[in-house]
């Protein structure tokens, strides 16, 4: 895992951290309505958190004597990571929609207060505030493709993914997750500390299949298209394999 600006590894940054594991076994724990109702209420509080995180930076740059901002961009954007991870997985499209609808208006309106204050913002602000905007595209196709994955997904469009995917030399790996409270989990093992260390899956481990961020592939950095988002029947999301994070032309 790594800090360095560009690189996309929200997931794992996410998955890493106990706590996220944690929310995440919790909220699949729960009935389904009561399940989609927690999503939709967390996401919206924790994009507000995050929203206004990014505009009180932007205020305090046009205007030193307004508060500056202590909130982390980065774990309020993790947080958002941790609920589309849970809406993908447990197959809730329309809810996961929904996240996507809410994160494209942010975004838009960030950078719509970049384009209006032009030069006038640093420019290593204007980037960390755009590369905290939202979850990484490549979070973003991993989500998507464990949506299509699961039960009620669509076969054709994770088809259709998947040879995008395979165009762009987007390999995958599997990552083992297990219980927050294991005593040892799969990061663990590649930590300097406990590196070599045995993964403690005594109270279940889960794999998951994620394409990999091709670092050498500058086209990832693109941004996503975003007009075709929808819910088709409210079983999958219908068009948005048409907004991967680069162009398959």
């Amino acid at each position: 895992m790594t800090g360095i600006m560009g690189a996309q590894t929200d997931l794992e940054w996410m998955l890493s951290n106990r706590r996220s594991v944690k929310v995440i076994s919790q909220l699949s724990d729960l009935p389904q309505t009561d399940r989609a109702n927690r999503c939709k209420d967390a996401f919206a509080a924790i994009l507000r958190t995050h929203d206004e995180a990014a505009r009180r930076a932007l205020r305090h740059a046009l205007d030193s004597s307004a508060p500056t901002n202590t909130q982390s961009m980065l774990a309020t954007k993790l947080g958002l990571c941790a609920l589309m991870f849970v809406a993908a997985n447990e197959g809730m499209a329309e809810v996961l929609s929904n996240q996507f609808a809410q994160l494209d208006h942010h975004s838009a309106e960030i950078e719509r207060l970049l384009t209006e204050g032009g030069s006038t913002y640093p420019p290593a602000l204007a980037s960390v505030v755009r590369h905290y905007a939202m979850p990484d595209n490549r979070c973003q196709v991993n989500v998507l493709q464990m949506l299509h994955s699961g039960a009620g997904g669509d076969t054709e469009r994770l088809r259709q993914m998947g040879e995008l995917c395979a165009k762009m030399k987007m390999t995958k790996q599997e990552i083992p997750i297990v219980p927050w409270d294991a005593r040892i989990t799969w990061f663990d093992t590649l930590h300097p500390r406990t590196r070599g260390s045995q993964m403690d899956t005594s109270k279940g481990v889960q794999t998951y299949t994620f394409y990999e961020w091709n670092p050498g592939d500058g086209s990832l950095h693109k941004p996503m298209r975003r007009s075709n988002l929808c819910s088709k029947s409210g079983n999958w999301l219908s068009d948005r394999q048409t907004s991967l994070p680069f162009n398959a032309e």
